[in-house]
């Protein structure tokens, strides 16, 4: 086990798998009814451009009775103006509805009432549903469709692109996304220092032994001993830098950067390696991609 003051306890761990996997089956039913494609997930939203329209032609039936009501009853004025307003108006509510989920909605999609989501982010925000549980949906169901995946945070699927034209991972995965969607995540150690290795253990997925020779490829994170020497030198120096007062006040400010700055991703990448032995699960409360 990884002996770290960051580290989450595995009853942290799991409580963390339970949830997600609960916000899983609480929105599976409503993500099964998604359409994947090679680049793209198709959600349909009827009700919500079904509102937007109907605003719309409220106000411009409205509107439009004025003329006639009115006739020549405001001095001044041409009723049939404000019925140019409402048109106005109501196109100018509909494109700010168009622009609400995604930057590029095209009409043919918006009287279709369905989105069209490019990356995790999007589909998050038209469905309503946490970030992480849509990752677990993807991981869980990554044999079962045909969707082709790109970065910056992509490096635990299969399918993966270098283009712009597949869909953008650009959220990082939690540890206990990737243990709810069937990955081991095991810290390894061989005589260029300790990595750590995701095995696969997802329904369809290859069964194979966990042997750490010969050389074989692994889904993997290399850099896990630079990052422990790099948090080594930053406890030294905060050692050394509370001898002064002054240092001291430094350190303080340094330390509210530290806890606002974004939490660093370890990145996965597939290499091919042999490692000596095993030294646990990994329980860091990390984030992948």
């Amino acid at each position: 086990m990884l002996a770290s003051a960051a580290a989450a306890s595995p009853s942290e761990t799991e409580t963390k798998r339970s949830a997600i996997l609960q916000q899983y089956e609480k929105h599976k039913r409503q993500m099964e009814l998604w359409t994947i494609t090679d680049d793209s997930i198709i959600i349909k939203c009827r009700s919500y451009v079904a509102i937007v329209v109907s605003i719309a032609g409220i106000i411009i039936c409205g509107c439009f009775a004025v003329p006639f009501v009115v006739k020549q009853d405001i001095s001044g004025v041409d009723p049939f103006q404000i019925f140019m307003f409402a048109w106005v108006l109501a196109g100018f509510i509909v494109i700010v509805a168009k622009s609400r989920y995604v930057s590029e909605w095209p009409w043919h999609h918006f009287i279709r009432g369905e989105v069209v989501c490019r990356s995790v982010r999007d589909v998050s925000e038209v469905a309503g549903i946490d970030k992480q549980t849509v990752l677990l949906y993807l991981l869980h169901g990554e044999r079962t469709n045909i969707l082709t995946t790109r970065g910056p945070y992509n490096g635990m699927f299969n399918r993966t692109t270098e283009g712009s034209e597949g869909f953008s991972i650009d959220v990082p995965v939690q540890l206990s996304t990737m243990l709810a969607s069937g990955f081991v995540v095991l810290k390894v150690v061989n005589t260029m220092g300790e990595h750590l290795i995701c095995e696969d253990v997802r329904m369809g997925a290859p069964a194979r032994a966990i042997f750490g020779s010969p050389a074989r490829e692994y889904v993997s994170y290399m850099d896990l001993g630079k990052d422990a020497l790099e948090n080594e030198l930053q406890e030294a120096d905060g050692t050394k830098e509370e001898n002064s007062q002054e240092k001291s006040q430094e350190k303080s400010l340094a330390s509210i950067r530290i806890e606002t700055s974004p939490e660093k991703v370890q990145r996965l990448t597939v290499n091919e390696f042999a490692w000596k032995k095993v030294a646990g699960l990994y329980i860091r409360d990390a984030k992948f991609g």
